[in-house]
């Protein structure tokens, strides 16, 4: 079968991010279906002076790339314009593309409209695959306040769910929250983010942990909580900081920050401010084939966001990552990733207030026993629950009962 995949934010492994596009892509390739995948290269250094298409091959995927600047970084009109940018040039790319079915990945959710021009006119189904309730958490967090952009974006909203032949969601709460817009629970399908357990696997455990901790400068002994992802608005990376200053005097503690975004400057700055740059390290983004030995090198894996009832149906990469390192796992928030961790003793959620969460923290450290056993328990969970090969396969399952429907 021949699917045209479009994804503003592809990622490989050589890149940071997530590569949930990449992984579930690859797994199709090698079950013998061809992907043409239409995406972006955002980094400015590549963007600048190039206004033409590029195509690479990527583990058997035929990648197409085009120049579009994008990151947290840019202001919100900024963010729009490249949003229908990709849409436009996305949907002159896939003219031009033979295939079978069109998949398309939100966010943004103006993916919709290059994905419901070719499901129209090439007559073939469209599958949406939904990672955030858009526009739900752009108006939670106060990034889209003006009431007609509020009314445009709710209308493509309930454009998308109507003309999509079924939706992919990526958690059960994202699922609900498109069937409280008026779409019929056999049209909405979960398949969550997941675990490689491939590269989650390393090799030489001990001695890639040992290395990794020397050239950090983070001792043996210490227990390494770990938080690898977006420095974002969202993210409230402030939240790990202010952990981390009220457990300064324990010198059997480190945390570690690994990512980039809007806020990087501004937690550098500040960690440098309380002076705790002894027990909280910060390493800027790195490629996602080097977050299996950071996380190796970890106990404890960290998923944080703003205290918002919203992102209670998140489906963070992070977590996943940490489940298939076999950590522990520490929450900020509820929902159906703390059931799963408290149902399968795999980790725990921590308060909003600082001093109860540092205490937890401290405990932990005192037990590591119990952080040990928690991330056994994540390493069983990974595997029976969210191995990528068993959602890949349900995935295929899905797509072609949907092209033997047409």
């Amino acid at each position: 079968m021949k699917i045209i995949y479009i994804h503003q934010y592809f990622n490989t492994p050589e890149m940071g991010g997530s590569t949930r596009s990449f992984e579930i892509a690859k797994r199709l390739v090698e079950k013998g279906h061809e992907v043409n995948l239409i995406t972006t290269l955002q980094n400015k250094k590549n963007t600048d002076n190039k206004k033409r298409w590029t195509m690479t091959n990527e583990s058997g995927i035929n990648v197409f790339w085009f120049p579009i600047e994008y990151s947290n970084k840019l202001n919100f009109y900024l963010r729009v314009i490249a949003f229908f940018k990709f849409a436009f040039h996305s949907f002159k790319k896939g003219l031009s593309l033979r295939g079978d079915l069109i998949y398309a990945t939100s966010t943004p959710l103006t993916i919709i409209i290059p994905g419901f021009l070719l499901s129209f006119l090439k007559n073939k189904p469209l599958i949406l695959e939904v990672r955030d309730l858009w526009p739900t958490l752009p108006i939670a967090i106060g990034a889209l306040k003006n009431p007609f952009n509020i009314f445009l974006a709710k209308l493509l909203e309930k454009f998308a769910y109507k003309f999509s032949k079924k939706i992919i969601a990526l958690s059960p709460g994202i699922k609900q929250g498109i069937i409280d817009q008026g779409i019929s629970k056999e049209k909405v399908l979960v398949i969550p983010n997941s675990c490689d357990l491939e590269n989650f696997t390393i090799k030489n455990h001990s001695i890639e942990n040992i290395k990794f901790r020397k050239k950090h400068n983070i001792s043996e002994k210490n227990l390494l909580i770990t938080y690898a992802g977006t420095f974002g608005k969202i993210n409230n990376i402030f939240y790990m900081v202010d952990i981390a200053e009220k457990l300064k005097n324990n010198p059997l503690i480190t945390f570690l920050a690994v990512g980039d975004g809007a806020d990087f400057e501004k937690v550098k700055r500040l960690v440098e401010e309380k002076k705790i740059q002894k027990s909280f390290k910060i390493i800027k983004t790195l490629p996602k084939k080097n977050m299996p030995q950071v996380l190796s090198a970890s106990n404890i894996s960290l998923s944080i966001f703003l205290p918002l009832k919203e992102m209670e149906s998140n489906s963070a990469n992070k977590f996943f990552d940490g489940l298939a390192s076999g950590n522990m796992i520490l929450v900020n928030y509820g929902g159906w990733q703390e059931d799963i961790l408290i149902r399968n003793n795999s980790g725990m959620r921590l308060p909003q207030n600082i001093e109860d969460a540092a205490e937890i923290v401290s405990q932990l450290e005192k037990n590591r026993s119990k952080v040990a056993e928690f991330g056994t328990n994540a390493k069983r969970l990974a595997v029976i629950e969210f191995d990528r090969c068993k959602l890949t396969d349900k995935l295929e399952r899905i797509i072609i009962n949907v092209s033997k429907d047409e």
